[in-house]
């Protein structure tokens, strides 16, 4: 059943209707079967394989909460940004001591991940440079097969965006030698031809992608 429901799912937008009183969604599937769901017992619907989701805007942080994927490491990634709604969009940019506030939106257990969590995406995965939507970034693959895609989402400064599809720069959840009190945390940096570990201004705004331990 669950194998149904995932296939169902995905091809909700275009093989769905719902009855009259709105109390069912039924799902129509191409060999003709038909899958229904109680209404009051679906939360949100996510759109698999597309890194995007139904589930309603979040009215602080923007976007959509994501869906995790499991790349072979530790922990599970999220689809997308925070702030964003699908893969291929920036989403918001955010000061180092503003992520625990944004991250808290997305519900429990969504946390940034760490520098040894960024080290191990490296080691464990490929990282392909790719366009996607017209978005020049990163595609991760894990051994397993299953990929995550990180636009590279550019510079901001004095609240201008430049050279977006060109770079992209993620926060770690990992202050200068470890210290809380550093003024400087480590980022991810990322272009076309390299990857690097690097410390910044706490002050600074950059994109966040969250992750979630593996139960």
């Amino acid at each position: 059943m669950n194998k149904i429901k995932t296939i169902t799912l995905a091809l909700l937008p275009l093989f769905c209707t719902t009855t009259k009183a709105q109390e069912k969604m039924i799902v129509h599937m191409k060999d003709g079967e038909k899958v229904s769901f109680e209404m009051s017992k679906v939360d949100h619907v996510e759109l698999e394989g597309t890194g995007q989701s139904t589930a309603k805007p979040l009215e602080g942080v923007g976007g959509t909460v994501a869906s995790t994927v499991d790349l072979g490491t530790s922990k599970t990634w999220a689809t997308h940004n925070v702030g964003a709604s699908q893969m291929s969009q920036s989403g918001g940019r955010f000061a180092w001591n503003n992520i625990p506030a944004a991250a808290a939106e997305w519900g429990e257990g969504w946390h940034l991940p760490t520098l040894a969590d960024w080290k191990e995406l490296y080691e464990k995965c490929t990282w392909e440079w790719v366009t996607v939507d017209g978005i020049g970034g990163r595609m991760v693959t894990g051994n397993n097969g299953n990929t995550v895609f990180f636009p590279a989402t550019g510079l901001t400064i004095d609240a201008k965006t430049h050279v977006v599809g060109s770079l992209g720069i993620y926060w770690t959840a990992t202050s200068k030698n470890d210290t809380e009190d550093s003024d400087n945390a480590y980022g991810t940096y990322f272009d076309s031809a390299n990857i690097y570990n690097i410390d910044f201004a706490k002050n600074n705004a950059f994109s966040i992608r969250l992750v979630k331990d593996k139960e």
